[in-house]
C-alpha cells in the first residue's frame, strides 16, 4: 500500500511556562516543494522531512499563497511532514 506523505503547519504556545501543540494546518497535497527548498534555503535534493521554523519573512510565502494568518506573539509555527498510511 502507498504512503502518502501529508504536510503540515504546526503551532506551539509561546509560553515559558507551557509550550504544547494548539493545531495544525494542513498543506496541499500539490504544494510547491520546490518552493518551500528555496523559502527554506535548503538544497534541491532535499525531500523536506524534517522540521522548519517559520518566521516573519518564511510565513509571507503561506499568507499568499493559502491566506494562512500567523500570530507570532503568541505562537511558534513549523513546517513539517509525516506519513498518513
Amino acid at each position: 500500500m502507498a504512503k502518502d506523505i501529508k504536510r503540515v503547519i504546526t503551532y506551539f504556545k509561546k509560553s515559558s511556562d507551557d509550550e504544547s501543540l494548539v493545531g495544525e494546518i494542513p498543506l496541499p497535497e500539490n504544494i510547491d516543494i520546490s518552493r518551500l527548498q528555496k523559502i527554506f534555503r535548503v538544497d534541491e535534493n532535499n525531500p523536506l522531512y524534517e522540521c522548519y521554523p517559520i518566521g516573519l519573512e518564511e510565513s509571507e510565502y503561506f499568507t499568499d499563497t493559502f491566506d494562512i494568518s500567523f500570530d507570532f506573539d503568541n505562537f511558534e509555527y513549523f513546517a513539517e511532514c509525516y506519513v498518513d498510511e
